[in-house]
Order: C-alpha cells, then sequence, then structure tokens
C-alpha cells in the first residue's frame, strides 16, 4: 500500500530535522486530515507552528526575525497558497516540504487491506480521535474483513472487546430504552446506523423501510417461538417472522442460555411479551403444543395448569410429545424458566407418584409387606412428604387445595389404611424369628453396638421416618468422605411409643413398665439423659450419652476433646418429637 503510518510519518519527520543546521519543514494538509494527530508528533526540540490562512506575513516575521534559533514544523490545514498569494512562498523555496496521505495512515497503522480504503474514507471523523483509534486497536481483531472492520468501530462506541455480531446485537437491545437508542444516535454520529442495519439484514433478514430495535427485538422472538411451537403460530404475529430462523435461534439460545446474560434475557422476554400483548395472542394456543418453548414463561404456566388438571382427572397416561407428566416436568425443569418454576414441577412430579397408589395392595404376608415397602412402598411416604413441602414453597399454594385434599385421600385411604390393616393381620414375632432376615430393635445394642471395636457414635432421631433415612443414605453414599453407607430395617417393640424405643436402644435384659407407666432397664430408670448415660457406663466404662442441641455448638477443637477416650457416643436428636408435640411447630414435623 502506498503511504505513511502515523509512526512513519513521525519518523520521517524526525529524519528531516537531523544535523545541527536550522530547518524549516512545511506540511500543507488540505482537507485537515491530520489537524488531530500533530499534536501527539515526537519531534524533539523541533517547534510545531499551526499556521493560520490570515497569518502568513506574521508567520513570516517570526521565522526569519523573532526566532531565528530554532526549527520549526509548520503545519497547515488548508491547501497551500498560489506563490502570488503567499508571502512564505520564498521561505519556501529554502524549506523542505511535506506530505501525507490521512486515510493510508490510518490503514497501515490497522492493518486495514488496501481494498477497505472505501470504508475507512466513509469513517474518518471515527479515527480522528486518538482514544477511539487506541481503543480499536486494542481489539486486536484476528480477520481483517469488511463486516470486523465495521463491527470493530461499533464495539468501540459501544464499549465492547469482542468484535462479534452478536455481541453488538446483545449490547444494543440490552439497552433500557429501544425506541430512542443512545448507542444509535452514536452509529449515526458516526455513519454506522446504516450500516448496522444491513448487518442486520444479512444476519437475520431483517429488513424494513424504518428499522428499529423494538421490532428487531419482536422479529427475533417471534421468529424463534414459531419454530418451537407445534402448531401454526398466531396470525398477529407472522408479520414479524423472519426468514433465517436458524441464525435467530443460535442468537436467543445463547443469550439466554449464558448465566451473565439471563436477567437480560428475561427482561427482554418480558417487554416483547407485552409489545404483542402476548396474553391474548397467545390464549388459544395449547398447552400440548409448547414444552419446546422456553423463550415466554407463559409457556410454563399452561403447562403447569395443563398438568393440574390432568392430576385431578387422574389422567395419568396424558402424554405431551410421547413424555408422561414426571418427564414433562423433568424437561421443563432444565429448561430456561426452570428454576423459577422449579417448585411447581417438583411438586406435581410427586404428586403423579402419589396418584398412581390409587389402585395400591399391600402384601398380605409380614415378610413380604416388609421387604416390599423397604424396597419401594417407602416411596409413597416420600412423594407424599415432597408435595406437601413443594406445595408450601409457592406463592398461590391455595389455587392447589383440590389437588392437595386429593392426594391426602389417595395417601390415606388408598395406602396408609390398607398397609396398616395388613401389617397388623398379618404381624407375629414367631414368623419374623423363624425368616431370621430382619434383626429386633431390643437386640440392637447386642447386634450393633457390643461388635463394635473401634469408636461408634448412635445418632437417635426420635420419630425419623424410614422413607427420610433411605434418602439420607443415599445422600451419604454420594459424600466423597463417606467410604462405606448401608441401611436394613429393623423390627421395633410394642408399644411404639418413644419411651420404650429408647428403652430398647440400651444394653439391657429386661425392659420393664411400672404401674405408673414409667419405663425401666432392667430395673433401673432411663428416662433422663444421665440416667442413660449411667446405664452404658454400666456396661463400657469409655461410653457416654449427650443431647443434640448442646453437641450442635461445639467447636472443632471441642468435638475433639469430647470424643476423645470414648468408645461409644449415644447422640439424641430429640428434635423431631418435640416440634410434633409443640402447636407453634407441629406444622414443621412432615
Amino acid at each position: 500500500m502506498a503511504g505513511l503510518s502515523l509512526s512513519q510519518i513521525n519518523k520521517q519527520l524526525q529524519d528531516m530535522f537531523k544535523g545541527s543546521e536550522r530547518k524549516f519543514v512545511f506540511w500543507y494538509d488540505a482537507e485537515a486530515q491530520f489537524i488531530n494527530d500533530v499534536d501527539e508528533l515526537e519531534l524533539g526540540e523541533v517547534k510545531l507552528l499551526k499556521l493560520e490562512p490570515d497569518e502568513l506575513f506574521k508567520t513570516k516575521i517570526l521565522l526569519e526575525r523573532e526566532d531565528t534559533e530554532n526549527s520549526y514544523l509548520i503545519y497547515a490545514p488548508f491547501a497551500r497558497p498560489d506563490n502570488c498569494k503567499n508571502h512564505l512562498a520564498d521561505t519556501i523555496l529554502y524549506s523542505q516540504t511535506f506530505t501525507a496521505d490521512r486515510v493510508v495512515a490510518i490503514m497501515i497503522d490497522r492493518g486495514i487491506p488496501e481494498n477497505m480504503r472505501d470504508i475507512v474514507e466513509d469513517h474518518l471523523n471515527f479515527f480522528g480521535s486518538k482514544e477511539r483509534r487506541d481503543r480499536f486497536n486494542a481489539l486486536q481483531i484476528d480477520q481483517m474483513n469488511r463486516e470486523n472492520l465495521v463491527l470493530g468501530m461499533m464495539c468501540v462506541l459501544l464499549g465492547s472487546k469482542k468484535v462479534h455480531f452478536d455481541e453488538v446485537c446483545r449490547i444494543l437491545l440490552a439497552q433500557p430504552d429501544l425506541t430512542e437508542s443512545s448507542d444509535l444516535i452514536e452509529f449515526q454520529k458516526f455513519n454506522l446506523k446504516s450500516s448496522w442495519w444491513e448487518l442486520c439484514n444479512r444476519n437475520f433478514a431483517y429488513q424494513k423501510e424504518d428499522p428499529n430495535l423494538l421490532e428487531l427485538l419482536i422479529s427475533l422472538f417471534v421468529t424463534y417461538a414459531a419454530q418451537h411451537i407445534k402448531t401454526d403460530i398466531p396470525k398477529a404475529l407472522r408479520p414479524y417472522v423472519l426468514s433465517k430462523p436458524g441464525t435467530v435461534t443460535t442468537f436467543l439460545d445463547q443469550l439466554k442460555n449464558n448465566i451473565h446474560y439471563q436477567d437480560d434475557f428475561n427482561r427482554l422476554s418480558d417487554t416483547v411479551y407485552q409489545h404483542i400483548l402476548g396474553e391474548d395472542v397467545f390464549s388459544q394456543v395449547e398447552a400440548t403444543t409448547l414444552l419446546e418453548l422456553d423463550i415466554f414463561s407463559f409457556a410454563d404456566d399452561k403447562i403447569i395448569s395443563w398438568i393440574k388438571e390432568r392430576l385431578l382427572d387422574q389422567s395419568l397416561q396424558s402424554t405431551i410429545d410421547n413424555k408422561k407428566i414426571p418427564d414433562i416436568c423433568k424437561t421443563r425443569e432444565n429448561m430456561h424458566y426452570g428454576r423459577k418454576y422449579r417448585n411447581y414441577y417438583h411438586m406435581l412430579s410427586h404428586a403423579y407418584k402419589v396418584i398412581e397408589q390409587n389402585n395400591y395392595k399391600p402384601q398380605e404376608d409380614i415378610v413380604e409387606i416388609i421387604k416390599s415397602y423397604d424396597e419401594k412402598d417407602y416411596l409413597v411416604d416420600q412423594h407424599y412428604r415432597k408435595f406437601l413441602f413443594y406445595l408450601d414453597q409457592i406463592n398461590n399454594a391455595s389455587e392447589y387445595s383440590d389437588l392437595a385434599q386429593l392426594l391426602e385421600n389417595i395417601y390415606i385411604h388408598k395406602f396408609l389404611n390398607p398397609l396398616d390393616i395388613a401389617f397388623n393381620q398379618s404381624f407375629d414375632y414367631k414368623t419374623l424369628r423363624e425368616y431370621n432376615k430382619y434383626k429386633m430393635q431390643k437386640n440392637f445394642y447386642i447386634n450393633h453396638v457390643y461388635p463394635v471395636k473401634s469408636r461408634l457414635v448412635v445418632v437417635i432421631s426420635d420419630a425419623l421416618r424410614y422413607e427420610i433415612a433411605k434418602e439420607l443414605a443415599e445422600d451419604l453414599g454420594r459424600a466423597a468422605k463417606v467410604a462405606d453407607v448401608a441401611i436394613e430395617p429393623i423390627i421395633g417393640v410394642l408399644p411404639s411409643v418413644t419411651s420404650v424405643g429408647m428403652a430398647a436402644l440400651l444394653p439391657h435384659k429386661h425392659i420393664q413398665i411400672d404401674s405408673e407407666y414409667k419405663v425401666k432397664v432392667d430395673n433401673k430408670s432411663c428416662a433422663s439423659l444421665l440416667e442413660r448415660q449411667a446405664i452404658l457406663q454400666a456396661k463400657d466404662p469409655n461410653a457416654a450419652a449427650i443431647n443434640y442441641d448442646e453437641i450442635k455448638y461445639y467447636s472443632q477443637s471441642e468435638l475433639r476433646d469430647y470424643f476423645k477416650a470414648k468408645s461409644t457416643v449415644y447422640i439424641y436428636h430429640n428434635q423431631i418429637d418435640a416440634r410434633g408435640d409443640d402447636a407453634k411447630t407441629e406444622d414443621e414435623v412432615f
């Protein structure tokens, strides 16, 4: 490329002033292309004089009479006058002259190919600022083509360091006011606005006589929706559908899936939904067509409502895209608005599992009843508990009171009652002893404590449901610091009250209930913590008992000191019964 870069201009001028003799260099810049650059030249002791058209004679006096010592670069931001009108004509005869091409200088400094000169010429005002030039250089554009050159200028104005159409589009659409875009006004100032709309046409096929950002945004979302709804897009929205759905989908997918931009995306979605009157325009769209649509939250609202209706009708075979309700919930939970509706989908999925038990029939043999509960029936308790838990997490729980009532009826009358009756009718200690698979709670100390030769901690959580213990075992099994986890049922004692159950876990030969209904172990009271500890220590002097409410506040060093030299520690986690016995906290128990 013929011409000089700015750094080359500086070097050439320095060479022209080499030597000890006094020199003048005249630089006529007819189009004032370098008027903002000459102040940045590094010329040592050479003085810069910016020539004014009406001060030629004054300048001649300065150079030849007033300052006869210094060398000068005389920069004139105008064309050289005819000699007959130029008081400096004779001075120029014994001086040097310099010329440069501003466009070429910019292109060389920025590695812009010669075939893009027209773009630089059209945007000389952009490159007129050193700050903008420096920020453009800092972009370090790997592939300098016509599109990236234009995008680079846009990125400088937007403060972006990523030269990509999608990035420019994201920043422009993220503005709070799309009707009065300050960034587009800035684009217009530097002759980039029309280039922006050309890029939108090239990438999205968005082309209008009077294009604007709000209409572009609506077109993007509607085009995406048209691709992900399993029916025709509503008629009122069809004019917005663009002919390049692939690039539109890619752009919006990247925007909604990037954790840094999700708040922006949600705001844009709400903006579009309001402007297109989404509640009305999508009112006739069926939930069964919306499984893949996740750019508008109304899709989740419709699907959740559809699931609720199916559950109330107990239509468990209903599907969307061949997916049953649990799979629908899982699919939607993993989509864009899944976090927002997570509690709804969990609640409905667990509700489905409870309703499945409407035709539940328990086993008839006591051994098979226990085996079935241990392997799968416990899940019914778990699903019902989690349904109530997630129901409590949503804001409009009252709208699901009919579903909650249905589940309560099924859980109690179709599961619990039949299971309780079958268990009570078939329960027989003799049969269980003969089967010899399940250990007895009364032998807990002999079977689970006495044989252990290393330190053992027994956590006793009264009224802890078996299904919760199952879930705890699963969680511990996934924990990196837990080497081995096992869970097995044991046969409890009668009457199944806390005082008898606590006593059965202690070392003993006999358990008695006296006339005052106080429980004793080998004629010793075991009601208090100290009494239980005494019974443990009678069997093992290094054993101890402590309440969870006390030990939970221990520091790490206090825990080390407490467990030091102890072989067995019983920790009593008396939380569930305590809450259930208090009217203020009884709702926390389930």
